[in-house]
């Protein structure tokens, strides 16, 4: 099923779609929940949108999903108020949803909430959507609050790593990591890499196996060993997490005995970003 939409018109057209003139807003007419949907407005397209209820999985959590792309030359921010209605169309819950989009760009649609018990979800028949944009203000400090990363459904706000040199070339580690999640994810998983190839400024090199021990997490963890990495899956299996959600882990990282009597030898290994995945549902 499709809509058209037009901003900035005074026009009524009965049973689809009701206009705020001299305005960039609108409100849909009433769309079927079994329907997979599209939109298409002045500034952007709504394509593939369908309605997703995990009441009965661990995720707990429904509403509509899609894709959204913007065919303006303006970064935009675009406002949703999704309302749910029962087969007689009395109103049931509302789920709000901000979302900035660069110019000329498509990004994910997502307008999931999680499920509480004031709501029955399996009477849940049609929804409608009211949506506005504006001209997006970006801030490239925090990417949660805009789009210029391509992300999906979450985000890595921020990544801070303080290290405490030891003796014996042992490391003391803090990491703190900002992850933004736009749908439920039951938390992250951090690999740490154990095997290190060494290249000496003397053209000798040498592969160097590390050891992990006193680790600290903030949250419930399970660590196992995985080939060459040290992983910590993060979360509960039962519980999801939305929003942000700051992870704090603290080890220590052996990096093995010093053979060398004429100097003490330290290297860094790359033990940031690209060790970060997040749990799938």
């Amino acid at each position: 099923m499709k809509r058209k939409i037009i901003f900035g018109l005074a026009l009524i057209l009965i049973g689809l779609i009701a206009f705020l003139p001299n305005s960039q807003a609108a409100t849909s007419d009433f769309f079927r929940i079994a329907e997979t949907n599209s939109v298409d407005i002045a500034d952007f397209q709504i394509k593939n949108l369908t309605f997703k209820n995990y009441a009965t999985t661990s995720t707990r959590a429904y509403g509509l999903y899609g894709e959204i792309t913007n065919t303006s030359s303006n970064n935009l921010t675009v406002y949703t108020t999704v309302s749910f209605y029962d087969k007689d169309y009395n109103l049931l819950t509302t789920i709000k949803n901000k979302q900035n989009i660069n110019e000329k760009a498509k990004s994910n649609y997502n307008l999931m909430s999680n499920i509480d018990n004031s709501v029955d979800i399996s009477k849940i028949v049609y929804y409608k959507l009211d949506i506005t944009s504006d001209e997006m203000i970006v801030d490239n400090t925090n990417p949660s609050l805009n789009n210029s990363f391509e992300y999906k459904s979450y985000v890595i706000n921020s990544y801070n790593v303080d290290i405490k040199v030891n003796k014996n070339k042992i490391l003391d580690i803090t990491e703190d990591i900002g992850a933004y999640f736009y749908t439920p994810k039951h938390g992250i998983i951090r690999k740490i890499p154990l095997m290190n190839n060494l290249k000496r400024l003397d053209g000798s090199s040498s592969k160097l196996r590390a050891k992990i021990s006193k680790v600290d997490v903030n949250d419930i963890y399970e660590a196992t060993k995985n080939g060459n990495d040290y992983e910590l899956k993060i979360g509960s299996a039962y519980d999801t997490v939305e929003g942000q959600k700051n992870y704090r882990i603290k080890y220590t990282y052996n990096l093995g005995n010093d053979n060398n009597k004429n100097y003490d030898e330290l290297y860094f290994i790359s033990l940031v970003m690209n060790g970060i995945q997040v749990l799938v549902i």
